[in-house]
């Protein structure tokens, strides 16, 4: 059993290696296709806000969603909303910046 551990170590070694340049490809892959869609994204936008602008329309849509379903994804008022409020750190007035603090011993 010991002997067969020890011949299978540079198959597991060179296997690791393998693996791990094949990660390494794919990611290089992935992100050099991912700047040619933000190429194409951006051509796209610019295509359509020229076609909007052509045709006399607004650049955004006022009625993208109809609001009909807007009013159903709004809730009720009430005491909630301060409380969301309060609670998030933008409009904290209790929080202090925590970055470049010295720790005294």
């Amino acid at each position: 059993m010991v002997m067969q551990q020890r011949d299978m170590k540079p198959f597991l070694q060179i296997a690791f290696v393998c693996y791990n340049h094949l990660i390494a490809i794919a990611t290089c892959k992935i992100s050099s296709s991912s700047g040619k869609m933000k190429a194409w994204t951006r051509r796209e936008a610019v295509l359509r806000l020229e076609e909007r602008m052509a045709k006399g329309e607004p650049v955004i849509d006022p009625n993208f969603v109809p609001a009909d379903v807007i009013e159903s994804m709004v809730p009720p008022e009430g005491d909630w909303e301060e409380e969301w409020l309060r609670a998030q750190p933008s409009v904290r007035s209790d929080t202090k910046s925590k970055f470049y603090t010295q720790v005294s011993p």
